[in-house]
């Protein structure tokens, strides 16, 4: 199972996931997307901030591994984006 600092302070790249084409603007879909993620052996959590579900599958401190994480998770047919918050 990977496991990923979920901890970091807001500062850090966030990277946040989805399958294709399944709309987070519903919980459910967002629970079948955390269930898909961890049964693929990635921790997971959901929350809800403008008016959509985020799934989110780390926190890292270095764009090298955030980068490194999300090229992973494409290769395997997810949805990723990277949240890099404002200064």
């Amino acid at each position: 199972m990977h496991h990923l600092d979920t901890r970091a302070p807001a500062t850090h790249l966030t990277l946040m996931v989805s399958r294709p084409s399944r709309c987070l603007y519903e919980k459910s879909n967002a629970d079948a997307t955390d269930t898909t993620f961890n049964l693929a052996g990635y921790y997971t959590f959901v929350a809800f901030a403008d008016n959509f579900y985020k799934v989110q599958t780390g926190a890292f401190t270095s764009k090298v591994n955030v980068e490194r994480s999300a090229e992973e998770l494409r290769r395997k047919g997810f949805d990723v984006m990277v949240v890099i918050p404002s200064a």
